[in-house]
């Protein structure tokens, strides 16, 4: 699963990888015990930690365009007003 998802993505180093397939068996063990497995385990796994996947990158552009914009909206105090 791993593999697949840094196949899939360059926007996902190997250690945010393995911390969303992890939390995505995280997240199974909880809501199998209270709803009980789905008809299909392997999808249901796959739609979670893909879904992960894109929260994660659009969270890391976002928090990248924001820096970026306050870059570049700063005001330059080294310049001088002549």
């Amino acid at each position: 699963m791993v593999a697949t998802l840094l196949y899939c993505s360059r926007d996902i180093d190997p250690d945010t990888a393995e911390d969303l397939v992890h939390d995505s068996f995280s997240e199974a063990l909880v809501q199998w015990r209270l709803k009980g497995i789905p008809l299909n385990p392997n999808g249901w796994i796959y739609t979670v930690y893909r879904n992960k996947a894109l929260n994660k990158i659009k969270k890391t552009r976002d928090y990248l365009s924001r820096i970026i914009i306050k870059i570049i909206l700063l005001p330059r105090s080294n310049s001088v007003n002549r």
